[in-house]
């Protein structure tokens, strides 16, 4: 008798990786999924105008693109990970475990975790992030040359 193993693709992968930050940030910032997707969205948006004002056909373009869609939920939840949930990975006894591994000791302090989430998906800090937009210049490569501009 042949035993199947069920596969999983790599969007499964993905929705699966997306709804675990989801619920890791509305755990940590007490947060419903509807404010967290409602932010989500409201950054992206602020980013693409911030960014595309003075050009709305680009602006309208990659805003339904689902590629550069996918490009800034990636994103998020890389930035979410290293820069908020790994440094609010704080133990009960104040112990920090530090991304290479090793503990510090802190106090145990969430108060600044909001501030510091809303802080990381800013568009007008996205909009001055070298590293973001060069990032964003190979995705639109791709948007607009799969596109019939």
């Amino acid at each position: 008798m042949k035993t199947l193993t069920k596969t999983t693709t790599h969007v499964s992968r993905a929705k699966e990786y997306n709804n675990s930050i989801m619920q890791q940030v509305c755990d940590l910032l007490n947060w419903t999924p509807d404010q967290y997707c409602n932010h989500q969205y409201a950054c992206y948006e602020d980013t693409l105008h911030r960014l595309f004002y003075e050009t709305p056909v680009v602006l309208e373009q990659l805003r339904l693109s689902p590629v550069f869609r996918g490009f800034f939920i990636n994103e998020w939840n890389d930035r979410t990970k290293c820069d908020l949930l790994d440094q609010a990975m704080v133990q009960d006894s104040g112990t920090l475990l530090a991304p290479d591994g090793s503990f510090v000791f802190q106090e145990l302090d969430s108060s600044n975790d909001e501030q510091e989430y809303l802080f990381i998906h800013s568009a007008h800090r996205l909009a001055n992030d070298p590293e973001f937009l060069t990032a964003i210049n190979q995705v639109m490569d791709l948007v607009f040359k799969s596109s019939k501009w």
